[in-house]
């Protein structure tokens, strides 16, 4: 049944992936050149587009990388001239920041729209518990960022229900992957975890392990412990 398809990584463990292709997600590995050249399996990163070798009607081997439109990195401190790579071929960037608990910190906001920036990723700005701040207390940002810098920003809760529809309807736009991310991070944030918070660094990874396998995609930032 072998034959030579081409799709999306969903996910990336130490050796295998999963591959969408046409709707269907496929357990992948490497060989060949892609695994001689890259014995860490670094190479292959979740949102890349790839060609592979249909095995069977769940398994495949990627054989290339296709190139990419964009990718999100950073350096790695202890290891001088690496750099990580994070995110791939991602036409948005949307940035989940709460009011309190942790509270706003307009600086981590700067240093994502830089990131952006930096890399031509259009941002939409998120500020969400609105429940627990005033709206006067954030008119200011909203004069700023939205209407002097011109990123889009919206305010939501996700306790009170407030701004999460129009919220979703944009980031289920890429499809049913990031979707299903966003619903996780929605879920948490109304049980008391707060967007931004211990959950962050989980939330960041489900969100890029299951971008959506679509021609636009969204990387998922819930701005309270570093990650970039």
């Amino acid at each position: 049944m072998s034959k030579i398809v081409t799709g999306k990584v969903l996910r990336a463990t130490r050796a295998t992936y999963e591959v969408m292709v046409d709707h269907t997600v496929l357990q992948c590995t490497i060989r060949g050149k892609l695994s001689v050249e890259d014995p860490d399996y670094r190479s292959v990163r979740v949102g890349d587009n790839v060609t592979l070798h249909r095995i069977s009607d769940g398994e495949g081997v990627i054989e290339s990388v296709l190139p990419r439109t964009s990718q999100i990195e950073r350096n790695i401190e202890s290891r001088q001239y690496q750099k990580h790579i994070f995110a791939v071929n991602i036409d948005q960037l949307l940035i989940i920041l709460s009011t309190q608990k942790p509270a706003f910190k307009s600086g981590l906001l700067d240093r994502y729209l830089v990131i952006s920036e930096k890399y031509h990723i259009p941002p939409i700005i998120c500020i969400n518990k609105m429940d627990l701040s005033e709206p006067e207390d954030f008119l200011a940002y909203q004069h700023y960022y939205s209407k002097k810098l011109n990123y889009p920003l919206m305010f939501t809760s996700a306790q009170t229900g407030e701004g999460i529809d129009s919220l979703t309807k944009i980031v289920e736009k890429p499809g049913e992957c990031v979707g299903r991310a966003f619903r996780r991070w929605q879920k948490f944030d109304h049980s008391g975890n707060s967007a931004g918070a211990g959950y962050s660094h989980r939330i960041d990874q489900r969100a890029h392990q299951q971008r959506a396998a679509h021609n636009n995609a969204f990387a998922i930032v819930s701005v309270g412990n570093r990650y970039l």
